[in-house]
């Protein structure tokens, strides 16, 4: 599915647009432990309909609310709150 140089490496739990892939895929990026070591795991999706993957609303849709090649620059800032609703449902699960 996907051809371009896009890497979860370094890259904190989230989803993120790919550029080079002008929106249309989009990825799911979280880190896994294979015998001690960290590993970077990628799970890849495609918008589909003409739909572009929006960095700023973590989803499909037929127009986007910033060009595509700015959504570098909202990573961090939407996936704060996808790692927080993560971590509290993770928080609420254990301490029932």
């Amino acid at each position: 599915m996907n051809h371009t140089s896009f890497t979860c490496y370094g890259r904190k739990i989230g989803y993120y647009a790919d550029i080079e892939a002008d929106c249309k895929i989009y990825h799911f990026c979280i880190l896994g432990d294979y015998n001690g070591e960290p590993v970077y795991q990628r799970i890849s999706y495609l918008c589909l309909n003409e739909t572009y993957f929006d960095q700023q609303a973590l989803d499909c849709v037929a127009k986007l609310s910033a060009p595509c090649n700015n959504s570098e620059q909202y990573y961090e800032e939407s996936n704060t709150v996808l790692r927080s609703a993560i971590i509290d449902k993770n928080t609420t699960r254990t301490s029932s």
